[in-house]
């Protein structure tokens, strides 16, 4: 079982990395933000060769664009978040543009209008910049941090809160394989998802892989509806384009933990019928995350170049019923003798002796009973004594014209445990290039409880690798 699963692992991993090479290829597929304009005069005559810098005010990331001929500059491959925008030129007065949020998947367009004075003079324009995508058609909306923060959300199910865009219908859960999600119509489970722009669906049937990070990890998620570019596909309808938090100049972290239980919840209509407690319930939600500047004291200083986040998630749940029914063999039975046994509507139970037996004309095999409907014990498999020994002892009469049917009741549990990682790093080498790196892992269990408590193990693991 473990080579097995060592070599599900490797494979996971090398196809997992054929996504990263092949993503670093498409330009993030819209994970990022692009920002462009024109660098004019007051007589709104274009301006070349105006250097231009955009800031991350986060994390202090400035990067560098020049306007060209035509007075046009561009910055691509910006993460989410707050920039301060400048450009200076001799003869003119420093222009610098606050306050202009970008969010994931937006291509906007700021015009920058130079003044003539002094290089040492400032304008600064504040406020909000009026942000009009108008390099192409697509629209959509974006659902932010603050919102994924403060709703709430059933399950902490972070694509929940896709249905509060307009077009979409249906719900979507993580590692969910029927969901009936649907964009502008579109065809149920034919959406696409993107982490950090790593389209993340698995399989023909676009199955959300439970690797989709925690609610903790998402900065915010662009649900694009209309006017898809080209670098979308595998998709119908829409795409849901997810991207994580990164680390910033200051150390940020957080605890957090949830907690349902059974105490609040009234009892069932079967368990109270059988007299029976409530059932076990717990449902417990932890976790934390800590981001900032990579720093080795005396060896290197991350600010304004280096940035880590990390965020770790676990689940804890368990659900049983006190009143679940089965049926096991009576006392005759555990004995050999089935001569009092129903199997239903008062119809007796026949036990055929295999060792006797008279092939019919028509090819029909036609064996004796035992005699008295009763097996020897001489006759009894080792093994199979040795397995009844696992079965409970009724509890509980047996429904009408039956020996054995639901004659015992007894509770079950289904606990299931839950670990799910994400992890980013950021690094800036220059003005004009800089790398980042993303992990997500789940790692799910399934302690499945029989009768005899005996644990039945199941550990599914899922990754998502990306390097832009």
């Amino acid at each position: 079982m473990s080579r097995i699963l060592h070599a599900e692992v490797l494979r996971t991993i090398r196809f997992s990395l054929l996504l990263v090479i092949s993503a670093s290829m498409l330009f993030a597929q819209g994970g990022y933000a692009v920002v462009n304009g024109r660098v004019l005069d007051a007589s709104s005559a274009v301006m070349p060769n105006v250097p231009v810098t955009a800031r991350n005010i986060s994390t202090g990331v400035v990067f560098n664009s020049v306007s060209n001929g035509e007075g046009y500059y561009t910055f691509l491959n910006l993460i989410p978040g707050n920039y301060t925008i400048n450009a200076r030129q001799q003869g003119f007065k420093n222009l610098e543009r606050t306050d202009i949020v970008l969010q994931v998947g937006d291509r906007v367009e700021v015009n920058l209008v130079l003044q003539i004075g002094e290089a040492s003079q400032q304008v600064t324009v504040t406020g909000p910049a009026l942000l009009l995508r108008t390099d192409d058609a697509q629209s959509g909306m974006v659902v932010d941090n603050k919102r994924i923060q403060e709703l709430p959300a059933y399950d902490r199910n972070v694509l929940a809160f896709a249905s509060l865009v307009a077009n979409v219908n249906g719900t979507d859960e993580q590692a969910g394989q029927k969901t009936d999600f649907r964009i502008n119509g579109g065809r149920s489970a034919q959406a696409e998802y993107y982490v950090d722009g790593v389209p993340v669906t698995t399989s023909y049937l676009h199955n959300v892989p439970p690797s989709i990070p925690s609610m903790e990890a998402v900065e915010e998620f662009n649900v694009v509806t209309n006017g898809m570019s080209a670098e979308y596909g595998r998709l119908s309808g829409g795409g849901v384009v997810l991207v994580t938090r990164s680390g910033t100049n200051q150390f940020h972290g957080s605890l957090y933990e949830y907690l349902r239980n059974q105490d609040l919840n009234a009892n069932t209509w079967s368990a109270n019928r059988y007299g029976q407690p409530i059932g076990v319930f717990h449902d417990n939600v932890f976790g934390g995350t800590f981001g900032g500047p990579v720093i080795l004291p005396k060896l290197y200083n991350g600010h304004d170049k280096t940035f880590f986040f990390f965020n770790h998630e676990g689940t804890r749940h368990v659900s049983g019923s006190s009143a679940t029914l089965a049926g096991v063999p009576t006392t005759l039975e555990r004995q050999g003798d089935f001569s009092q046994g129903l199997i239903g509507n008062g119809v007796p139970v026949m036990v055929y002796d295999p060792n006797t037996g008279v092939t019919a004309a028509n090819g029909d095999v036609i064996r004796q009973p035992f005699a008295g409907n009763i097996v020897p014990k001489s006759r009894f498999d080792p093994l199979s004594v040795a397995y009844l020994g696992y079965y409970p002892m009724p509890n509980t009469a047996p429904l009408p014209g039956s020996s054995d049917a639901n004659n015992y009741v007894g509770n079950q549990l289904n606990p299931t445990s839950d670990g799910r990682w994400t992890g980013r790093l950021d690094q800036n080498w220059s003005s004009k290039q800089s790398t980042h790196f993303t992990l997500t892992f789940d790692q799910f269990q399934n302690l499945l409880t029989g009768w005899s408590a005996v644990p039945e193990h199941h550990d599914i693991r899922d990754f998502v690798f990306h390097f832009d």
